[in-house]
């Protein structure tokens, strides 16, 4: 709930958001991937933060420096 109001909040800000429950939802697939990549040696911390950008890039259809924003 606490990372959709963050979601939300940057979404505002850098473009056309949509309702709370698809922040939410965004935020819910953002953890899910942040989950299974971290357990990966040496790599994970990258990995996942670049999968959970790659998951609002999907969901909200912004570009990468938007998403990396949001």
């Amino acid at each position: 709930m606490i990372g959709g109001i963050d979601l939300h909040a940057g979404t505002v800000a850098v473009s056309s958001a949509r309702d709370y429950a698809h922040a939410v939802l965004t935020a819910l697939l953002g953890a899910l991937v942040w989950a299974l990549l971290e357990p990966i040696p040496l790599v994970s911390g990258v990995l996942a933060l670049v999968a959970w950008i790659a998951a609002v890039k999907w969901r909200y259809r912004l570009g990468w420096f938007r998403s990396g924003a949001v």
